[in-house]
């Protein structure tokens, strides 16, 4: 099935109905098809009973058609990055570990921060430094 667009989940949300003029699956199925057909020319737009199944029960849930946003790799905050450099450069004598458990972050974080940046700030060592 091709990936649809906000406005065709919207369309089919209508075609399948609400309240007392609610359609069964199969019939908004077939509605879909002959209304991309019509509008298009092309047999292509059609979904199965089960993706129209599948996008009602979403928008009951979560009450919208759009994607849920799913999680990833958490990205460090701006405000923490500087608060890190300026830690590295009030403290150049502190290691990458020590910042880092003062930071909450993990020290290799830390170590790809300052080569990116790239402006001379470099901790005194990349080893493990004991509180």
């Amino acid at each position: 099935m091709e990936c649809l667009t906000e406005r065709k989940r919207i369309e089919i949300l209508m075609i399948v109905g609400y309240g007392d003029r609610i359609r069964s699956n199969e019939e908004a199925c077939d509605l879909v098809g002959r209304h991309y057909k019509k509008v298009t020319g092309l047999a292509i737009g059609s979904i199965s009973e089960k993706g129209v199944s599948r996008l009602v029960s979403k928008y009951f849930a979560t009450g919208t058609v759009k994607d849920v946003q799913r999680g990833g790799r958490t990205h460090v905050s701006e405000e923490t990055n500087l608060n890190v450099l300026l830690e590295v450069q009030e403290n150049p004598h502190c290691s990458t570990r020590q910042i880092g458990l003062n930071k909450n972050i993990d020290h290799s974080t830390i170590v790809k921060l300052l080569r990116k940046k790239k402006e001379g700030i470099t901790p005194i060592r990349y080893t493990y430094c004991m509180n």
